[in-house]
C-alpha cells in the first residue's frame, strides 16, 4: 500500500507541475515571432532594414496574434496558425514552460504558400 501511494503521489506531483507550467498564448506567439524574425534576418531582400524601421518585432507580433491559436490541454499546449482556407498547421507544442516549434524553414515555407510571407 505505501508504495502505491508513494507513486501516486509522484504522479500527482508530475501531473501539478506540468498544469502549471504549460505554456500560454504569449509563450508561444513568442516562439513564433523567433521563427518570423529567422525568416527576414535570412531575407536578402533587405527586409530586416524595412522591417527594423517600421518597429521590427512589434510590428511582427501584431501582425500574426490573430492568426496564431493555442488550445491548451492543461498538461500541453498546441500552437496553430488559421490558414486562409479555415484550415490550421500546427506550429508549435508547449510542454513543461517551453515551446517547441518545427523547423524554422518548414514554417516559413507554410506561410509562404499561403501568401503571407
Amino acid at each position: 500500500m505505501k508504495h502505491f501511494l508513494t507513486i501516486l503521489l509522484t504522479f500527482v506531483i508530475i501531473a501539478a507541475a506540468m498544469v502549471i507550467t504549460c505554456p500560454d498564448k504569449a509563450k508561444h506567439l513568442d516562439t513564433f515571432d523567433e521563427m518570423i524574425d529567422y525568416y527576414i534576418n535570412q531575407d536578402e531582400t533587405g527586409m530586416a532594414a524595412l522591417f527594423s524601421v517600421f518597429g521590427g518585432k512589434r510590428l511582427i507580433h501584431n501582425f500574426f496574434d490573430p492568426l496564431l491559436h493555442v488550445n491548451n490541454y492543461f498538461v500541453v499546449s498546441i500552437g496553430e496558425i488559421q490558414l486562409a482556407e479555415n484550415e490550421s498547421k500546427t506550429v508549435s507544442v508547449g510542454l513543461l514552460g517551453h515551446v517547441f516549434t518545427i523547423d524554422k524553414e518548414q514554417a516559413v515555407q507554410i506561410l509562404k504558400e499561403e501568401n503571407i510571407l
